[in-house]
Formats: C-alpha cells, structure tokens, sequence
C-alpha cells in the first residue's frame, strides 16, 4: 500500500493550500434561463487522470477546499459542482437557505451536462467519480445510463436510505399533503440555516474541521443552506430506492464507504446493496470506527484511512478497460 501525505485537521488554510486555490478556475455552466451552476476545476499538466466530485445537500464546492488539494497533490486533476439549490449555484425558491429541487432527475441531468460540456472537452485518459451522501444518488442514477464515463467510483456515506424519525409510509404520506408546487414548504420542524455546536454536531469528530466549516458558511452567507423541503424529502427517498437499480445496471467499479457512526444515512442499506453487488460480482466495502457522516471532513485517524481507501481503489482501477455488462439481479 502507498504511503501518502495529507492535509492535517491541525493545519487548516495552509499557505501551500490557499496558493494551490489561486490557481482555481471558477465557472458558471447555464442550464436554462433561471439557473446558472456554479463549478471549479483544477487542472494538473502533466497528468491524463481526473477525479469528479459529486458532493452532498448544502454543501458548496469551497467546503471542499482541503480534499482538493489533497486529490491534486496526489496527481489528480480535481472538478467539482455546485448542485443547483445550493452552494452557488441559482437558488429555487424565494427563501434562498429553502433545501429544495423539483425533480431528483434534475440533479442527474445536471451532473450529465457538467460532465459532457466541461469534463470530458479536457479528454482525460483516466476518469473517476468521488461521491458523497446525496452525491452518490446523483452519481450513481447517473452512471447507470452512462456505463463508460468513469473507470471506477467511490460513495462515501452514500444517500442509499435515510435514518427517518417515524416509519416511511407516514413520512410518505405528511410529505405528499404538506407539498405544494407553488409554495414549497419546509419538512416539519424545517428552518432557515443555523449554526449548531460542536458538541451536537452529526458530521464529524474533528472540532477543527467542523469549525472550518462554520468560519466558511460566516464569511460567505450566501451558501448557506436551512433543512429540506418536502417536495425535495419525497424526491431523495424515491430516488434513494431507485439506486439499487442503478447500481446494477452499471459497468464500472464501486467502493462504498461506510461510516459506522452516522446517524443521518442508513447504514444497513449501505450493508444490504454491499451484499447484493457480491453476489454480481461488482464492488467493494470500506468500514471506519467511530465514524460520523461527512468522512471527507473527519479526523486525521480517520480521514488517512478513508483518503488512502479512495486512492487505493482509483490506483487499482487505472489503465483497465471498463468491465463486460454484468448480469442483472433484478
């Protein structure tokens, strides 16, 4: 196994790392007259591998700042995109910190066209997928129609099924009657972004991080992002069903990570598709201790473990030709 060097959660905003991101490009990709996607790409010149980011709900892609430059230090040109709804991306509705997409599909369709009109122009040789949470549902509806994009993928905490408070059909049914097209509503009890301590927080064990996290989302308000709509609850828990589908419908290889801590996706889900990806031969597993749900933003102990995972399965799947369509178990 490759011995690699990190970022450290004791070394936040390095001077090395905030040079590397002056050499950021940003950009806006037009979707349609109301929605413009905001992405970054860091461009490597003397590599033909790129790693794709496919992030998760409120995030925005300068909270990922840290992952970047690790990815790029590791020889990776380094994309990441904005979802529409959040980060800075156009916003949906008239409260802007609203969690809220009209169909899931739009997130997919998205990802395709950032991938076709700003990815692969570059003509990379070697394409990989690093997902997280939601992303992973965007990521993998995507990949099962788009067999050969990518040589292999990584879902980190992946948005396979939801830890929910009450039983789903219940969830189903307040949802449906509390959804209105023309005025999207929070779920209940759903707010505005807040800022939550350290010591409640569901997303990771590093304080350092966490506050990284916070230092950002002060200085720049406008990504903020509060809970989700039900219009957007309805459209994840029906796109998180319909993964398993996609998942075996698809070509390339997957590594799923999972967070044994996280107590916002539902880890037997994640177990229950690892299963089932054996038996057709397709994927592997990664399991970390004492792990909360944003593993790319964890401790040192465990970031290491989760980077060197990520890049072990992107080393080993470099140069192969995608695999033949397996047989479905559907």
């Amino acid at each position: 196994m490759t011995t690699r060097q990190y970022s450290s959660e004791h070394a936040i905003h390095t001077p090395e790392q905030q040079a590397l991101w002056e050499k950021v490009e940003h950009g806006l990709l037009p979707i349609n007259a109301n929605i413009t996607l905001a992405y970054c790409q860091l461009l490597q010149p003397h590599t033909t591998k790129a790693i794709v980011i496919s992030s998760g709900r409120i995030e925005c892609y300068e909270k990922y700042k840290e992952l970047i430059y690790d990815l790029y230090q590791q020889g990776y040109s380094v994309y990441c995109l904005d979802h529409r709804g959040q980060g800075l991306s156009s916003r949906l509705t008239k409260n802007p910190h609203m969690g809220h997409v009209n169909k899931f599909n739009d997130y997919v369709d998205d990802f395709g066209k950032f991938i076709q009109q700003v990815v692969k122009p570059k003509k990379h040789e070697q394409l990989f997928c690093l997902a997280h949470s939601m992303g992973c549902a965007i990521a993998a509806l995507y990949m099962q129609f788009h067999t050969q994009t990518f040589n292999a993928a990584v879902f980190s905490a992946p948005m396979f099924g939801v830890n929910l408070p009450i039983p789903r059909k219940l969830v189903d049914f307040l949802a449906t009657c509390l959804d209105s097209s023309k005025r999207p509503r929070y779920i209940i009890g759903g707010r505005d972004f807040r800022f939550k301590p350290f010591s409640t927080n569901k997303l990771t064990s590093s304080k350092a991080r966490y506050q990284a996290f916070h230092d950002l989302y002060r200085k720049r308000p406008t990504v903020q992002l509060g809970d989700p709509t039900n219009r957007w609850l309805l459209e994840a828990l029906h796109a998180a069903d319909r993964c398993w589908p996609a998942i075996a419908g698809m070509r390339a290889p997957i590594l799923l990570l999972k967070a044994q801590a996280d107590t916002i996706i539902d880890n037997h889900k994640i177990d229950k598709y690892y299963r089932s990806m054996k038996h057709i031969g397709l994927g592997e597993i990664k399991s970390f201790a004492g792990a909360k749900h944003e593993l790319f933003v964890e401790s040192d102990e465990i970031r290491t473990q989760v980077l060197d995972a990520a890049l072990d399965f992107f080393d080993k799947h470099q140069n192969q030709p995608l695999p033949s369509l397996h047989k479905s178990v559907l």
